[in-house]
């Protein structure tokens, strides 16, 4: 049976006042032409006629499956769809991050455009649009990705035949030289770390010597460090969202992983331990300690990413023979250190949980060239003239 179109104006009264004239709410309505029964739709709370309007369309045409003209379909509306469809399976992150990029470089652009006329030409426009902005080509790469999934929902309801993000090629990205500290000049670095800046140091020496990113470091529970076998299991992160930092999954499937560690850095780490819970387990008296995190500064308030950037800031400034690295470098300084060990590529990927083995070999490859310059030495000295 073919679906009849919904019409602007068609059930005029599906989004009006509530009864005190606060909020703006919507009530639809449908009947199944199969069944015959009646399906009936509430949503209250909208502080704007246009936003209930909007929702109104989004839910006519994802619970009630109504076909609509091409003209209802706004970019906007496009946006919301697909965040519809992002709900189910990704990560908080992922649809804070896309919110941020959609509201802030595509919406105002797009509002008065109309989705159906959009061609290679328009959306070529727009990209110029944000490199006159000052935006790097990182940056607006991901925007133009974003559009090109928003753009793809399109195809999906019939208003474009064709996405003219398609033919876009990616800009060009300056390959970021890699920074990185030998082991010599981290025990620089950390000698300038003063006794009453401990847990400064537990934090860029499980840096330097795990390579975990700095998210996952900062949600570490004592839970995760198993003291028996000299483990640490890796199985949260800490994010920001809207300035407010949430614990979360790891960044990856891949990201969930076991990491050995050294006897010395186990026996640092349960000394911070000991020092901790003397200081804090008054304050948890209903928890395990294991259960309490490792980066609790005060009672039930824990390291967080800025105090931690202002604090490396300072400590750079002790020691004025050290280049300045980001505190991510400490990741590559211990893949750098790793390598200079003998480690195989395949033991750095399950450190670092890589998702595959050429994420590994696209960002440290170029470390590589020396040790086969001593694998090339070697061969020379058993091998005849």
């Amino acid at each position: 049976m073919e679906q009849s179109y919904y019409r602007i104006g068609e059930g005029m009264l599906s989004v009006r006042k509530d009864k005190k004239k606060r909020y703006w709410l919507l009530d639809i309505s449908t009947t199944n032409p199969v069944t015959g029964k009646r399906k009936r739709i509430v949503r209250k709370n909208f502080f704007s006629k246009s936003e209930a309007e909007r929702k109104e369309q989004e839910l006519r045409i994802v619970l009630l499956n109504q076909k609509m003209p091409k003209e209802i379909y706004t970019v906007q509306l496009l946006f919301e769809l697909l965040m519809t469809e992002d709900y189910k399976d990704k990560k908080i992150s992922y649809l804070t991050s896309q919110k941020y990029n959609y509201y802030a470089h595509i919406e105002e652009y797009f509002r008065d455009s109309i989705v159906s006329k959009l061609d290679y030409q328009s959306i070529n426009v727009f990209r110029e649009n944000l490199l006159g902005k000052g935006l790097n080509n990182n940056t607006v790469n991901k925007i133009m990705v974003l559009l090109k999934k928003i753009l793809d929902v399109a195809i999906r309801y019939q208003v474009l035949s064709d996405n003219p993000c398609r033919l876009m090629k990616k800009l060009p990205l300056k390959k970021i030289q890699m920074s990185y500290w030998t082991l010599e000049e981290y025990l620089a670095f950390e000698r300038s770390i003063l006794d009453h800046e401990k847990i400064f140091k537990v934090f860029f020496r499980l840096a330097f010597y795990t390579g975990m990113r700095k998210g996952e470091i900062l949600a570490l529970n004592w839970e995760d460090v198993d003291f028996k076998q000299n483990m640490i299991y890796v199985n949260k992160t800490v994010i920001k969202i809207n300035g407010i930092e949430y614990l979360s999954e790891t960044k990856t499937k891949a990201g969930m992983r076991r990491i050995s560690i050294n006897q010395k850095l186990a026996s640092f780490l349960d000394k911070w331990r000991k020092r901790q819970l003397t200081k804090l387990q008054p304050y948890h008296p209903e928890i395990s300690p294991e259960s309490m995190r490792v980066f609790e500064v005060t009672p039930f308030h824990f390291l967080d990413s800025g105090n931690l950037r202002k604090k490396y800031e300072q400590l750079l400034k002790r020691n004025s023979q050290l280049d300045s690295i980001r505190i991510h470098d400490f990741r590559h300084s211990h893949v750098a250190m790793l390598i200079n060990f003998g480690a195989e590529p395949y033991l750095i990927k399950e450190r670092l949980g890589h998702e595959s083995i050429q994420t590994t070999y696209d960002i440290y490859g170029h470390l590589y060239p020396s040790k086969q310059k001593t694998i090339a030495d070697q061969i020379d000295l058993l091998t005849d003239d």
